[in-house]
């Protein structure tokens, strides 16, 4: 997994908020070291549950980055409660899973082991259309 550690200009006004939802730490944490380069402003979360919690308490993501297998509750559980929420339901969702399983509902998939450099082209994408949307 490489990637240019100086960052491409891809969050031009203010940085957005990405929520990283995945039960492995160290990924989780390589996620957000890799998008805090690349200017985004991050907010992490070990399973579905913990996202819930941060989001009902107001967390605002222009982005989440979700894992589909974690325990306590797992990315499709998060999936399914996310399209429940008014206010929450057109945040775009990037699923990143090392299962082959894309939720019909998801633009976005990666499919672990991935290249960073193809993460940030996503995000890259999604965060071009969340500008375009606001």
């Amino acid at each position: 997994m490489s990637h240019e550690r100086s960052p491409r200009g891809l969050v031009e006004e203010s940085p957005q908020l990405v929520l990283v939802v995945d039960d492995s730490e160290d990924l989780r944490e390589m996620i957000v070291a890799l998008l805090e380069d690349y200017g985004f402003q991050t907010a992490a979360a070990a399973n579905g549950a913990e996202a819930v919690v941060l989001l009902s308490r107001g967390l605002r993501p222009a982005l989440i980055l979700l894992d589909l297998m974690m325990p306590v509750m797992d990315g499709w559980e998060t999936l399914k409660w996310l399209k429940t929420q008014r206010e929450l339901s057109a945040i775009p969702v990037v699923i990143v899973s090392a299962g082959p399983d894309r939720p019909a509902s998801a633009a976005y998939f990666v499919q672990k082991p991935f290249d960073c450099d193809a993460l940030i082209e996503i995000l890259r994408s999604c965060a071009a259309a969340v500008v375009t949307a606001g």
